[in-house]
C-alpha cells in the first residue's frame, strides 16, 4: 500500500512510498482478543508479502527472519471504530487497550504494528529482573 503520513514517518520512508500492510485477527477459544494492524518496511523485509501467514503469523516470521536490536512499546486506552469493533465482535462503546510497537534493526525501522485488544478480554503486564531480563516462572 502507499504509506500514509504517520506510517511513512514511523518507517522512515516517503509519504506514498510502497510498504507492506497486513491485518490479522487473533483468536483465543474462538473469541477475538487482538486486531493486529501491521506495516512493514519493504527495504528491510522484501519477502514479507510472499509469506503464507496462514502457516506462520507475521510477528513470528519477522522474529525468525529479521533480527531487531531496538523496540518501542506505547500503550493507550481507546475506543474502537465501527470496523474494528465488528472485527473484534464487540460494541464500539467498550474500551480497548492499544499497543503500538515499532522495531528497528541497525537503526533502520522494520515495522509499525498497532495491536488493539478488547479491555475486557486482555491484560498487559511484564516482570523483569534488575538486569533487564524477564523473570522465569
Amino acid at each position: 500500500v502507499a504509506a500514509p503520513l504517520d506510517v511513512a514517518a514511523a518507517l522512515g520512508v516517503r509519504t506514498g512510498e510502497s510498504v507492506f500492510h497486513s491485518v490479522c485477527v487473533h483468536l483465543e477459544d474462538g473469541l477475538p482478543i487482538q486486531l493486529e494492524d501491521r506495516y512493514v518496511n519493504p527495504r528491510v523485509v522484501p519477502d514479507f508479502a510472499q509469506q503464507d501467514f496462514s502457516l506462520l503469523q507475521p510477528s513470528e516470521y519477522l522474529v525468525r527472519n529479521v533480527p531487531f536490536d531496538e523496540i518501542e512499546h506505547v500503550v493507550d486506552a481507546v475506543l474502537p471504530n465501527a470496523e474494528q469493533a465488528a472485527r473484534l465482535h464487540m460494541p464500539p462503546t467498550q474500551p480497548c487497550l492499544l499497543l503500538t510497537r515499532r522495531t528497528w534493526t541497525n537503526g533502520v525501522p522494520v515495522t509499525l504494528v498497532r495491536c488493539l485488544h478488547p479491555a475486557s478480554r486482555y491484560q498487559l503486564g511484564s516482570r523483569y529482573r534488575a538486569d533487564g531480563n524477564p523473570v522465569s516462572t
